[in-house]
């Protein structure tokens, strides 16, 4: 996708993108996507095998938020605090100031803050 169509999406933390745009190049999207099924299939094998803790760290060292600070809604109210990551069952962990660690099954980030101390 050029970045006169990314343009039009509005996106409240992230800016959309492609991989035009930031690799510079086409690709060939049949390739792309025969990759990303045979990898989604042995993640899956994997994941039925040993369950989720077998994906947290993984998942843990590339979330763009971990770290930050950040609201969060969880569909009942919005809360504030610094995102510590995911943990063994997926459920997000949010750091509030009073110090204690909210876990959140499900929920959006409103908006990132700034960075945590």
């Amino acid at each position: 996708m050029p970045q006169e169509a990314l343009d039009q999406i509005v996106r409240p933390i992230w800016p959309a993108s492609s991989l035009l745009v930031e690799c510079k190049r086409e690709f060939n999207v049949s390739g792309v996507i025969g990759a990303l099924v045979a990898s989604f299939g042995n993640n899956l094998r994997l994941f039925l095998h040993k369950g989720f803790p077998s994906f947290q760290a993984r998942v843990n060292s590339i979330l763009t938020l971990k770290g930050i600070r950040v609201k969060f809604n969880d569909d009942r109210e919005t809360w504030e605090g610094v995102q510590e990551g995911i943990n063994e069952n997926g459920h997000l962990l949010l750091r509030l100031d009073s110090g204690e660690v909210k876990v959140f099954v499900s929920g959006e980030h409103v908006q990132s803050l700034q960075l945590a101390n």
